[in-house]
């Protein structure tokens, strides 16, 4: 199985006898995993910075009816000489679903924000994020088939200041305090 060449922004496209349909991650750019094309090196393309513990947005353009899912994962590999993605830990949907983001639940086709959680314990001047896209394809009624496909996109992950950590915190305390106010309102009328 060949891949594709590297491509600035990777535009999945997959025919299939029914169609075709295409999945585009918007942001963050891709490119291919090292190791995946051919022993090819990857050379970072820009990269976003997010705080550990914090949100990764990714925005995808996603067709609806397709049958299949997302997943993430943050590779945790330092040698940029060595196939990527080896020690990886899968990224949760920041809505404490699971960590699969599935495209059967699209009810229309358009750009979706795919919230992500990043660890709390983990910070990289330079990362990558995998993503796998895999989609089942029964339109012919003859039988399924499955394709997947598999890229990455750079990120710095850095550790969360502490205005950061601590904000909610600060809301929660100010939740807090307006209830004893109101507490003790009622209280003095009473």
């Amino acid at each position: 199985m060949g891949r594709s060449p590297v491509t600035p922004v990777l535009i999945l496209a997959l025919s299939m006898a029914a169609g075709a349909w295409s999945q585009v991650l918007l942001d963050p750019i891709s490119r291919e995993c090292r190791g995946m094309a051919a022993g090819a090196q990857q050379t970072a393309l820009i990269r976003n910075e997010y705080p550990a513990g914090g949100l990764l947005m990714v925005l995808a353009s996603v067709p609806a009816g397709v049958k299949g899912y997302f997943k993430f994962y943050l590779c945790l590999d330092d040698d940029a000489g060595q196939e990527e993605c080896l020690n990886k830990v899968s990224l949760p949907l920041a809505d404490a679903s699971g960590d699969t983001f599935d495209l059967s639940k699209v009810g229309k086709a358009g750009s979706y924000e795919i919230p992500l959680t990043i660890p709390d314990d983990v910070t990289c001047d330079s990362c990558s994020v995998q993503w796998h896209v895999e989609v089942q394809d029964c339109g012919d009624n003859t039988g399924c088939s499955v394709t997947s496909q598999d890229s990455c996109f750079d990120v710095k992950i850095r550790q969360a200041k502490k205005e950061e950590k601590r904000l909610f915190g600060l809301i929660f305390g100010a939740v807090r305090a307006a209830v004893g106010g109101i507490r003790s309102l009622v209280r003095r009328r009473g």
